[in-house]
Parts: C-alpha cells; structure tokens; sequence
C-alpha cells in the first residue's frame, strides 16, 4: 500500500461514465479537464487546521486537475500518460472540490 507524507493525498480515479456514441479525439479534448477520484489515504499534514479550514476524509469523491500531482499505474509505478493513471498522488491544495 502506498501511504503519502506530509499534507499528500493518495487519489484513485473512478472510471469515466459514456455519454453516448460520439467519439471526440484526444486532440479535442478540454486540456485543463477535471477528474472525479475516491481518497484512498492521506498524509499526515493533510487536515491540519493551521493550514487549511477544509477536512478531507478516506472515502470522500473529489474533483481535481488532470494534469496535477504524480500519476501511477495499478502497481503503483510512475507514468508518463495521465489518460493511463489510475491513482494519482497530490497535494492537498490541488483538490477543487468535494462532491457530497
């Protein structure tokens, strides 16, 4: 299991949902899109209230950027395409948003 250190955030991101049969090209796509994850583990220094006034819980969805933090394969090694990630390491100030 990878634990993150400090104020980091182990993400795993959940499979994208089709929306119909149009195919749109990678070339298309939105560059700055956001990705839904579910919280595997955190760091340490994630909910310390001297940093931040927002708690993050193992569980919570969240949206964050596509192109944030470390991107990892399902054994945990380092990868160059974040399309082919699916954990994501990042700082806990890279999270937009928690989906309740």
């Amino acid at each position: 299991m990878i634990q993150p250190l400090f104020a980091r955030v182990l993400l795993e991101r959940e499979p994208e949902k089709k929306k119909g049969s149009i195919i749109i090209p990678k070339s298309s796509q939105m560059k700055f899109a956001s990705l839904r994850c579910k919280v595997i583990a955190i760091g340490a220094d994630v909910n310390d209230e001297t940093r931040t006034n927002s708690t993050i819980n193992i569980g919570d969805t969240v949206l964050i950027g596509k192109h944030v933090g470390g991107w990892l394969d399902l054994d945990g090694e380092p990868v160059e395409d974040a399309d082919k990630a699916v954990f994501y390491i990042v700082q806990d100030e890279d999270i937009l948003a928690r989906i309740e």
